[in-house]
């Protein structure tokens, strides 16, 4: 353990005092850490890591991040860590200066249990050491930022006005029921219940992001009336990519009804939308 104690002992001192404070509190049920640098045991260090994190939020650990490190087991392989499991055994403390903000938890991932360490001071730097229960521990460095602690309902491109007044005109025009609730609001990226890792880390580190997307089709059932698009770069759980206009109120039509059209038409132009990447809680 000597050279990753050493390594990371050395960057967090060259950090205590070299960043402006900012107000966010650290909450250690509920935090982000955007991870930039790796320190394993048996391997030089790599700086400057993009693409990786750890999530902390409502009981459950999202985790992204790579790993270098030898196997106790030899049939064991690593390709990266990356799961999303409950955590358990939450523990919170302090370091011998009173600065940092130490918290500890397990997160068990196949036959695998992981011992997770964050160290997170108040300037917003952290490290994180991992340690396996049959490999070797590695350790990161990164920026801690607060996350939001509702919960999620389902995360979407949410269009702007002018998207979603132009859609909410051709539904007008072209409206199957007279008794309708109007909706022109959103491209579904996931739903709580199907959101992948893997989808939830490319939300989280696009949030707020602006995206162009375009409406090629539209179509209905008696319950449920949409316009189909082409999502471009914004990845979707959905099959069927779409963007919901209206539902049925006499057959109470619900906006997932727009998942099962399966009657299309090709619109007479597509229709450019633009929207951000944004998660709607509940």
């Amino acid at each position: 353990m000597k050279p990753i104690v050493f390594a990371i002992v050395i960057w967090a001192m060259s950090i205590t005092g070299g960043w402006a404070q900012r107000q966010e509190v650290f909450t250690p049920e509920a935090f982000h850490v955007e991870v930039t640098d790796m320190f394993p045991l048996s391997f030089r260090a790599s700086y400057g890591l993009n693409e990786f994190s750890l999530t902390i939020r409502n009981d459950s650990a999202l985790v992204c991040m790579p790993y270098l490190g030898e196997a106790y087991v030899p049939s064991f392989t690593y390709d990266g860590l990356r799961f999303e499991h409950l955590y358990e055994n939450l523990k919170v403390g302090k370091d011998k200066k009173g600065e940092a903000t130490i918290v500890t938890f397990n997160v068990k991932h196949g036959i695998v249990d992981h011992l997770f360490t964050i160290t997170a001071y108040p300037n917003h730097k952290a490290y994180i050491t991992v340690y396996p229960s049959n490999a070797q521990a590695c350790s990161y460095a990164g920026e801690w930022t607060a996350v939001d602690q509702r919960q999620l309902s389902y995360v979407a491109l949410v269009l702007d006005e002018t998207s979603s007044n132009t859609l909410k005109a051709f539904a007008n025009d072209n409206m199957p029921w007279s008794d309708n609730t109007v909706y022109c609001h959103h491209m579904t990226i996931a739903h709580y219940t199907n959101i992948t890792p893997k989808l939830r880390h490319w939300a989280e580190r696009h949030e707020g992001k602006a995206y162009t997307i375009q409406a090629t089709d539209y179509g209905h059932s008696n319950q449920a009336f949409a316009v189909k698009v082409k999502p471009g770069k914004v990845p979707s759980a959905n099959t069927v990519t779409h963007v919901t206009l209206a539902t049925n109120n006499a057959t109470g039509g619900k906006a997932v009804e727009s998942n099962y059209i399966t009657a299309w038409q090709q619109l007479a132009r597509p229709i450019t939308l633009n929207g951000t990447v944004t998660f709607i809680y509940q």
